[in-house]
């Protein structure tokens, strides 16, 4: 079994996923990927137009109980650096 990804190698989806279950104990081994997560489009989160071209996908990990009062976004840019503005 491959080992679990320390948190500044995670660079998609999957290790995250991988890290939440092997380090943390996670219960996600028994689903799927679209059972864990919402996938949301830009324009939903109400991002400008110009600002939504920079984002390849959003991710939301669903909440594992019930009133669960954090969430877990996964957000993918088409560039490299980060737009901290474009976050808040």
């Amino acid at each position: 079994m491959p080992q679990a990804p320390h948190l500044g190698d995670i660079n998609n989806f999957q290790l995250l996923l991988q890290l939440l279950q092997d380090n943390l104990e996670w219960p996600l081994e028994d689903y799927h990927l679209d059972d864990l997560t919402f996938t949301y489009d830009p324009e939903e989160l109400g991002l400008k137009e110009e600002d939504a071209v920079q984002v390849r996908s959003i991710r939301q990990l669903r909440p594992l109980v019930h009133g669960q009062p954090w969430g877990i976004f996964f957000v993918e840019f088409e560039k490299k650096k980060l737009p901290v503005v474009l976050l808040r």
